[in-house]
């Protein structure tokens, strides 16, 4: 209600579009727990009153006004930079990024799981929320769709509170481009993610929906259908049409392309605007100025080879305007894709080799003229690609591709983008074409390195069943593990294993097939199991993965499993061997006497590894997956995994080694003469220290994509070990202290242990998906991003992250963040004003200044900030953000006695942002009146004292733009201008955090007597 009555007095602005974090509907005291409430539910407000709120809020403004809109909507959001935020409108219901199937794991997986909800929901509109590094790019626009495609229709080019042009705004054109790239049909809007109040005017940037009148159904209908375009000036107006179509028009191919566009800015005649004429990879088609406020701009004749055409406006004060395109014909069928590393988790000081798809499935040859990678933020690239070289002598004939890689060492670790970006001619015209790689390079300090032989073409690597180690990969990564694929043609050696923690080794390809492209046979060299040898009996962990004999070549020796594998296993000095035999179970299986799934464990085994490699198997109730595998012989070893009791084996390809048993089909009975190991005596995975080393013994690929699910789907006991033997030789990281942390450069990776002084279990009183840590002198840093929402004051964790900054405040970007057991007093340190404004040297350090309140400022009727003077001849802000309340019900609301003259006492973390150095205030109770000369209360406030208030709009999240509302707003055509009202408005006794507006979007209501373009074409209807 608060954020509502509020707009619908801003002027230039006809509706508020408001969306909060679904996650903040559900979990929380006094709420449903999450996954209660689903999109589409018809009760949703009868089960939700949170949502009931916002929804009859809207109702109420849009009821009350009559010449104003509120709209209500959802968030779905991911904390950690992926797979990116989504606001969706015209829903009943929502859903919740803490129930299934959407918990973070896989950011395709839970992506493709919500555009899945948005498709079976088509009366829905969605819209791509501030797309980019921090809060992600919907994995570079993946995950293509005809039918999501249908559901989101808008796609943010600007967000932020502050004002157009500051640090507090957020500009993404280009990602607007790379969307439409990609083959996304979406409009562009510009919104304000705002977390402080002044709903609608906290700056100019403004969405214009063409409608065909002021009302929730006319809104809804524009944004459907496309008929929006994005402006960072609240008055300009622009009616653009291609061929006599309106914006938003979906056409079939052209004969000629004839653009109008409509222009009027009022209230900036001076200078000259430019609009441009945008065509595929951003490209600037044709382009023309005017003078004044107002003209007619056409275009005329213009090429007909591109897939879309959207207008670009650039005033004299350098205000950008986009408007959605008209779609002619079929996207361009060429470009840049799959640029990506060979080693999925980067080493910072590691060589990798980048590469890229340059494809062109057309009729016509397409000529390179130039390939750039550039990194995210910096405008030259640090690649430049011969284009020469490139195809044939730099052209990539009709219906042709080619791979471009070349060598790249990261030099500083952390997450970024590096932007690929290709120019090349086609049919004489020129195209654009852009690609991104998303790298996560780790810092040598803490990542651990896992190695996986592909060099002998192996099972499951990249020779017999290839491409099935990627989820142990993926695995690894997302613990900071680099788990790399050696290829063929290097050669490993014991440099290379130096810093190694363990070694998978299976098979070598045994024979080739169709399946098999260029790989060929291979066996172990001397050379090879020396330089293994060596590396286990110094201290170095092998696993060694066998197959049941039924794979081994028809030609036999060298090329079976037994021989390769035994060999090696002999050669390092292990006891242990695989048999030349196949599993067989005719009374329990999965369907094939080849295919087990084990439940025996030697759980009762007194061997460390064996404990370990098992931990949370029995609570799991999970079985061990083995197909087609052959049996361990455990030798001075321990068995880790039993067969069952019906379980044996049997020789199922010639020749017999180690045994003189008759070869038999999978189906023959049982017959304990015939059977390589009996029934009951079936070993199928064991471990043995060897010298200094360990070494494991498997029958199967035991960490295959088969056996070893993508992350959090556990489907077999499989993954838990997997995960286990990669956590037993994760390296520990070296423990800095926070004072070390904060004095680092950007880049720099720091492991830290300290207390939480604000966490995100707080309901009303977290930041959104930070937390700050200090140590026991109160030194503090925050940390983000924090996807726990169950760390609480006082607790004690250990944060792994790199330096960064976000709008000039220091930061750890967290990496990896585990709470510890206990907790600790927080400490706060009291402070006068002149060294609470002292950032660089108490930056993240919470504490209590006391003094006389010389400014206060108001956002929607409540404080928002308070400078604070006292004697030491330096003021500090003290800031509120909007969603943070009243730990204390009894608290004295601020608005009564904070007011210009008197003296108050505040807590706050120092810190910074667009405005400057600030105190950032956590919870409202901690500001009181106070009296001059008054000492300050006791530093340090006990974990847990403080009684938990569910704050009425609080979202966990970081301060950062993430896009947690949004609000849309329309200006009627030729509607008068409302009155306009102060951006620091003043009110008694306003409730705190009710509503906290992210985006503002204007409505150009498109009146019979305005519309001189075509509008209402519903969407995808082909016109000619």
């Amino acid at each position: 209600e608060q954020a509502f009555q509020h707009a619908a007095d801003v002027p230039n602005l006809d509706f508020l579009a408001l969306t909060d974090h679904s996650n903040s509907f559900e979990g929380q005291s006094g709420l449903p727990s999450a996954g209660t409430t689903h999109l589409g539910d018809e009760n949703a407000e009868e089960v939700n009153a949170s949502w009931a709120e916002g929804r009859e809020g809207a109702r109420a403004i849009t009821a009350q006004e009559g010449d104003f809109v509120g709209i209500y909507g959802f968030e779905m959001t991911w904390s950690g930079g992926a797979p990116g935020h989504i606001n969706t409108f015209n829903s009943e219901g929502f859903e919740n990024r803490n129930a299934a199937p959407y918990k973070k794991g896989d950011n395709y997986e839970v992506l493709e799981a919500y555009y899945d909800t948005l498709n079976a929901n088509p009366e829905t509109i969605s819209q791509f929320n501030h797309p980019g590094d921090t809060f992600g790019d919907f994995m570079d626009f993946a995950l293509y769709d005809p039918v999501t495609d249908n559901q989101i229709t808008l796609i943010e080019v600007g967000n932020g509170e502050g004002a157009i042009g500051s640090s507090g705004y957020f500009p993404s054109y280009s990602y607007y481009t790379r969307a439409l790239d990609k083959g996304w049909h979406v409009a562009p809007t510009n919104n304000q993610d705002n977390h402080k109040g002044n709903w609608g005017d906290s700056n100019t940037a403004r969405s214009v929906v063409l409608s065909d009148g002021l009302s929730e159904e006319a809104i809804y209908d524009g944004m459907k259908n496309y008929r929006v375009y994005a402006t960072e000036d609240n008055d300009l107006s622009i009616l653009y049409s291609l061929n006599g179509n309106a914006m938003g028009s979906i056409l079939d191919e052209q004969e000629k392309i004839h653009i109008t566009a409509e222009i009027s800015d009022p209230t900036d005649t001076a200078g000259e605007t430019k609009v441009e004429v945008i065509v595929n990879g951003g490209q600037t088609l044709a382009e023309k100025t005017f003078s004044g406020g107002s003209a007619t701009v056409e275009f005329d004749n213009l090429s007909t080879g591109y897939g879309y055409y959207y207008l670009r406006v650039t005033q004299t004060d350098k205000n950008i305007a986009v408007t959605a395109p008209v779609w002619t014909g079929e996207s361009v069928n060429a470009g840049i894709s799959n640029t990506s590393s060979d080693v999925a988790m980067p080493i910072k000081g590691d060589e990798i080799q980048i590469s890229s798809q340059i494809f062109n499935n057309l009729s016509d040859d397409m000529t390179v003229t130039s390939l750039t990678y550039t990194m995210e933020g910096q405008t030259e690239p640090f690649h430049t690609a011969d284009a020469a070289a490139i195809g044939e002598n730099g052209v990539i004939g009709a219906r042709a591709s080619y791979e471009y890689s070349f060598p790249y060492t990261a030099e500083q670790a952390g997450g970024f983008n590096i932007n690929a970006e290709l120019k090349a001619t086609i049919g004489g015209e020129e195209y654009t074409f852009t690609d991104v790689l998303k790298l996560s390079v780790s810092d040598p300090s803490i990542a651990t390195k896992v190695l996986v032989d592909g060099t002998h073409y192996n099972d499951y690597v990249n020779g017999y069943y290839s491409g099935n180690m990627t989820n142990f990969i993926n695995m690894g990564t997302s613990d900071n593990i680099q788990v790399k694929i050696v290829q063929p043609g290097e050669e490993v050696t014991a440099d290379m294993l130096e810093d190694v923690a363990l070694f998978m080794i299976s098979a070598p390809l045994k024979y080739t097939s169709d399946y098999t492209g260029d790989a060929q046979p291979s066996t172990f060299e001397d050379s090879f199991i020396q330089v293994v040898s060596d590396y286990v009996n110094g201290g170095g962990t092998v696993v060694v993965c066998g197959l049941a004999d039924y794979q081994d070549a028809n030609s036999g020796l060298p090329y079976t499993s037994y021989a390769q594998a035994n060999a090696l296993l002999e050669g390092i000095g292990s006891t242990m061997r695989i048999n030349d035999d196949e599993l067989i179970d005719q009374d329990e299986n999965g369907g094939q006497p080849y295919r087990l799934y084990f439940d025996d464990f030697n759980y009762e085994s007194t061997d460390p590894a064996v404990q370990s490699i098992l931990a949370g198997v029995k609570e799991s109730g999970l079985a061990y997956s083995s197909y087609s595998g052959c049996s361990v012989s455990v030798g001075e070893g321990e068995a880790i995994v039993y067969g069952h009791d019906t379980t044996y084996s049997i020789n199922s390809k010639a020749p017999a080694q180690g045994h003189d048993k008759p070869v038999l089909s999978y189906s023959a009975e049982y017959d304990p003469n015939t059977a390589v190991v009996q029934k009951g005596d079936v070993v199928s995975m064991a471990t043995e220290t060897v010298g200094e080393g360990r070494v494991y013994a498997c029958g199967t690929v035991f960490c295959s994509n088969f056996e070893v699910a993508a992350e959090d789907q556990v489907s077999y006991a499989n993954g838990i070990m997997a995960q286990n033997l990669l956590s037993s030789v994760k390296a520990e990281p070296v423990i800095s202290t926070i004072q070390e942390a904060r004095a680092g450069a950007d880049g720099e990776v720091f492991t830290v242990v300290g207390t939480v002084a604000n966490g995100t279990a707080e309901s009303g009183n977290a930041f959104f998906n930070t937390i700050y840590i200090q140590d026991e002198e109160g030194n503090g840093i925050n940390v983000f991003p924090i996807d726990d929402s169950n760390i609480r004051r006082g607790d004690q964790v250990q944060v792994t992250g790199s330096v960064s900054g976000y709008i000039g405040d220091k930061q750890l970007s967290a990496i990896n963040v585990t709470v510890l057991e206990g907790n600790k007093d927080v400490v706060i340190t009291d402070t006068t004003t002149k060294e609470a404004n002292d950032y660089e040297t108490n930056f993240g350090k919470l504490v209590r200044v006391k003094g006389e309140a010389t400014a206060v400022t108001m956002a929607g009727g409540i404080v928002e900030s308070i400078t604070v003077q006292d004697d030491s001849g330096e003021a500090c802000r003290v800031f509120i953000d909007g969603y943070i309340t009243y730990s204390d019900e009894a608290s004295q609301a601020l608005e009564e006695f904070v007011k210009e003259g008197a003296y108050i006492s505040a807590v706050g973390f120092v810190s910074h942002d667009a405005e400057g150095n600030r105190l950032r205030v956590r919870d409202r109770s901690e500001i009181l009146p106070a009296e001059e000369g008054e000492e300050p209360a006791p530093g340090g406030d006990q974990p847990g004292s403080e009684t938990d208030r569910p704050g009425s709009g609080q979202q966990d999240g970081n301060t950062q733009t993430d896009g947690s509302q949004t609000g849309n707003g329309a200006q009627q055509a030729g509607a008068a201008v409302k009155d306009p009202v102060s951006a620091a408005q003043t009110g008694d006794n306003a409730s705190v955090g009710v509503w906290i507006a992210i985006a503002v979007t204007a409505v150009l209501a498109a009146g019979a007597a305005a519309v001189v373009i075509v509008v209402g074409k519903r969407r995808r209807q082909r016109e000619s």
